[in-house]
């Protein structure tokens, strides 16, 4: 028996390839770009949400008339630490400063054996040794667990892969000593690789290529640098304001100018889709763009699903008369409902 079901089968498949093909290939087109767009959805929408809720970072936002006209991601050096002093809802903070112009660095990596070689490092940032606090590091080679001491840096792996030209597993920084330094006439000072550790997820804005101690910048600084907003500040709330974005009560009006400078908490895992934000490390995305593309995702498997469906109900009509002529010569409605099922799992 099961072996007529399937020679029917084959032949409906004959009669019909075209129609049933063309049916198919719109379901697989459909499904196959509505599973893009909602994957991509997924990576945007769990961006960052591997770091903890609390985390928050701080905005310099001017105002003009209780509306924003700038905002600003950089922050003056000392602000961080003067917010946790003064905020009761701020327990701890950490810091990230560019190590140079752009994301994209090129570096001097030293080897022992007084080889050099210029490497092109994405990503790499002073940072306090408190960094460890709120990014939850994995390392698979380190010397010195926190970056308290001057001159040191670690490097992630696609970072090690860059400069190093034997495999990870042959490289030992803590019996071996590398060095990393800035190409600058001004600033040439040796960062000791003390720790390599695995790279971040793709759907982060915190991934650096390489984390140098912050206590290095510092001590190359004066004071009146020190004031510039050049740091990306970040501080971890408790209390009251923890939930949500808030700005701070007190304004500061700007003697110079028609506005007020005023600081804006923003959490960690809104930053990616904040739009409009200048001196973002990376570019966000507008969340009315992630939810035009949920639409456009879901009309598309709807439409595919609908005309899948059109199509297979044309078919049974079509078909009508050849179950009719199969009752007529004896066939019972559980031998009919097999048959169809029969040819719908095999070719569908």
């Amino acid at each position: 028996m099961f072996k007529s079901f399937l020679l029917v089968s084959l032949r409906n498949l004959k009669k019909n390839k075209g129609a049933i093909n063309i049916s198919l290939l719109g379901l697989l087109i459909g499904l196959t770009a509505s599973q893009f767009i909602f994957n991509y959805l997924y990576h945007e929408i769990t961006y960052d949400h591997q770091l903890s809720s609390k985390i928050y970072r701080i905005e310099k936002h001017r105002l003009r008339n209780d509306e924003v006209i700038y905002k600003n991601a950089l922050t003056a050096f000392r602000q961080a630490p003067d917010e946790v002093k003064i905020n009761p809802d701020t327990e701890s903070f950490f810091r990230l400063k560019q190590f140079g112009k752009s994301r994209k660095e090129f570096v001097n990596f030293h080897s022992q054996k007084d080889y050099t070689a210029k490497i092109r490092l994405e990503g790499v940032y002073f940072a306090d040794s408190s960094i460890f606090d709120f990014i939850p590091f994995s390392f698979s080679q380190v010397n010195q667990s926190q970056l308290k001491s001057a001159n040191t840096i670690m490097i992630s792996e696609s970072s090690a892969r860059k400069i190093f030209t034997a495999k990870l597993s042959d490289i030992n920084i803590v019996n071996d000593t590398y060095f990393i330094s800035r190409i600058s006439k001004v600033d040439s000072t040796k960062l000791r690789i003390v720790g390599i550790y695995e790279d971040f997820p793709a759907n982060t804005h915190l991934r650096p290529g390489a984390v140098a101690s912050m206590v290095s910048f510092e001590n190359q600084q004066n004071s009146g640098n020190l004031s510039n907003e050049e740091v990306y500040s970040y501080v971890k709330v408790n209390g009251i304001a923890e939930g949500g974005a808030f700005y701070r009560s007190e304004t500061t009006q700007n003697s110079s100018s028609e506005y007020d400078e005023t600081l804006y908490f923003r959490p960690v895992q809104e930053i990616h889709t904040a739009v409009g934000v200048s001196n973002a490390p990376e570019p966000g995305i507008d969340a009315n763009l992630i939810f035009l593309l949920l639409v456009i995702g879901s009309i598309i498997m709807i439409l595919a699903d609908a005309n899948y469906i059109n199509n297979t109900i044309l078919n049974s009509v079509d078909r009508m008369k050849e179950v009719g002529l199969r009752k007529l010569l004896g066939a019972g409605e559980k031998q009919v409902f097999t048959n169809i099922m029969t040819e719908f799992l095999f070719f569908n």
